[in-house]
């Protein structure tokens, strides 16, 4: 099951909850992402966007909370 530690628009805190409409996931699909230490905060943010939209579609969630 998907857990969430953070308050929405907050920091995070040491509560847990399981986050809401996820499935529970029996066989984890591994990924991947590639990127160089060279590039930019926008490509970064997007090789973290893209792991964790592949992670949640695992959970059944639509996609991630990273930011735009």
């Amino acid at each position: 099951m998907a857990i969430d530690n953070r308050m929405f628009g907050g920091p995070p805190n040491s509560q847990y909850h399981p986050v809401q409409q996820a499935r529970g996931v029996r066989n984890l699909l591994p990924v991947e992402a590639s990127f160089s230490a060279d590039d930019d905060a926008a490509a970064l943010r997007e090789v973290a966007r893209q792991l964790a939209d592949d992670l949640s579609q695992q959970f059944g969630m639509p996609g991630s909370s990273i930011p735009g």
